[in-house]
């Protein structure tokens, strides 16, 4: 069971988005490197930071994946006592270690929003304050005419489902 957990660590090591991300981010600062064009320094240095990022992050990767493995050979062996090795604190910083890199990873992998999209419900007399309430908040790069047209709709349906008043529609 062992090795195969370890088989597939590695594998998912090797096609990992980082790791791609990270040879994607090799290749474009070399491309620009070699530009005969000047680029500009800003650039090259916010390239050469993500390189450096993405290796440490490949890195730390590979030493979680190695840490998660003696974790798991010495749960494997017949004679292990964890009460001895406190083996539950190991547990719960490596825990922490996979979460922040996972978040860490996250990071790398979205792709940042350009707008926020409110969608704000008021009263239909609007003589109190707050005039109106947001109700839900998308952060977006960018969205098609019909997109925005059904989550209109949830909304309005939601409104209906909960028998508010629907005006303008």
């Amino acid at each position: 069971m062992h090795a195969q957990v370890q088989e597939k660590l590695s594998h998912a090591m090797l096609n990992r988005p980082c790791t791609i991300g990270l040879q994607q981010a090799q290749v474009l600062y070399e491309e620009k490197l070699q530009s005969p064009t000047s680029v500009a320094e800003k650039t090259m240095f916010a390239l050469a930071w993500k390189v450096q990022e993405l290796e440490q992050l490949v890195s730390s990767f590979q030493k979680l994946t190695a840490e998660t493995g003696s974790l798991m050979r010495k749960l494997q062996d017949t004679g292990y006592r964890p009460e001895q090795d406190n083996f539950q604190r190991q547990l719960k910083i490596t825990k922490e270690k996979l979460t922040d890199a996972v978040r860490r990873l996250s990071k790398h992998q979205r792709t940042a929003a350009t707008h926020v999209m409110v969608f704000m419900v008021s009263p239909e007399s609007r003589n109190r304050q707050p005039y109106a309430l947001p109700v839900q908040c998308l952060p977006i790069k960018g969205l098609k005419d019909s997109t925005v047209r059904d989550m209109v709709d949830k909304v309005i349906q939601t409104m209906v489902d909960r028998n508010m008043k629907v005006a303008g529609k």
